[in-house]
């Protein structure tokens, strides 16, 4: 069983994210996604084209939550490519209250 790599623990949230990042053949992208399995330092999302590793990502959920992000890995999927972003420079978005 593999060992257990998360820093922190994770929640799912409903929430969509505007990225924008360089691609890996070096064009500009702006996309708007789903973000998932969000903990207070990083989360997973889904982006259209593959990026070359540690890419600084721009993130913004609104305008008092927004900043910076790296890749951590890419994993490919049929509907795009699976990424998990570290937050950097102490970005913070908001999560739900756990029960």
């Amino acid at each position: 069983m593999p060992k257990e790599k998360r820093q922190a623990s994770r929640l799912n949230v409903l929430k969509q994210v505007q990225v924008s990042y360089i691609d890996e053949e070096g064009r500009d992208r702006f996309e708007i996604v789903p973000i998932h399995d969000v903990s207070v330092s990083g989360c997973r999302l889904v982006l259209h084209f593959r990026c070359p590793a540690r890419t600084l990502i721009s993130l913004r959920l609104s305008p008092v939550h927004s900043g910076s992000a790296t890749i951590r890995y890419q994993n490919p999927t049929p509907r795009g490519y699976a990424t998990g972003l570290e937050f950097l420079g102490g970005l913070r978005l908001p999560l739900p209250e756990q029960p």
